[in-house]
């Protein structure tokens, strides 16, 4: 065999076993995917943030977010928060390994999930979903001029513990802050409902 077809035949063997190895890494990573999408079909709990929503629960938690390397279009991308999944995630070696909670990117499921907090010895406790369920209506807001004028007055006359208490504007939005409460006006989204729950 000439010197040529020996280089051909050995550049194409390492070029085998890096495509081999980068299947291997890929089938990992989507078997997490997998593990993660799956989480809310065995009755867990999932929850949707934008990153800019993930920095505005930091700064509220006393921590300072600099967004100065983040663009607005990748502020507006979506975190994804579950709970750990009973079979646990697949280690580099294959093993299950639990967490409480689990986070992927949902633009790139593909990236795989990590799991947050510390590692659990055993699997997480199933958790029953309970819908939330309105009791009544207290009151409304028809604008932010509203809430800034009323808000304070109503919530304390309006005898009702704060945990029994959710704001939800015309889409459905969970309203807690001012800054959702502007969400509001720039999205149209009034008015703003204030119901007791049940239980």
């Amino acid at each position: 065999m000439s010197n040529d077809n020996t280089m051909l035949v050995e550049k194409l063997k390492r070029d085998l076993i890096r495509s081999t190895r980068a299947n291997d890494r890929l089938k990992k990573e989507l078997d997490r995917a997998q593990r993660a999408l799956s989480a809310f079909e065995q009755g867990q709990q999932q929850l949707n943030l934008t990153i800019q929503q993930v920095g505005e629960l930091a700064q509220h938690s006393g921590y300072n977010v600099n967004y100065s390397d983040i663009d607005k279009n990748e502020r507006e991308q979506l975190v994804c928060v579950a709970d750990g999944p009973r079979g646990g995630l697949n280690d580099d070696d294959g093993k299950p390994i639990h967490f409480s909670h689990i986070m992927w990117f949902e633009e790139i499921p593909e990236e795989g999930c990590i799991g947050l907090g510390e590692e659990l010895p055993d699997p997480p406790p199933a958790r029953l979903l309970k819908p939330i369920q309105l009791k009544r209506k207290l009151f409304q807001f028809d604008n932010s001029g509203e809430w800034m004028d009323r808000s304070q007055a109503l919530y304390a006359e309006c005898s009702t513990q704060a945990h029994n208490i959710i704001a939800l504007d015309a889409c459905g939005v969970v309203c807690r802050t001012w800054a959702q409460v502007s969400g509001a006006k720039e999205s149209n989204s009034f008015p703003i409902t204030v119901y007791e729950l049940e239980g």
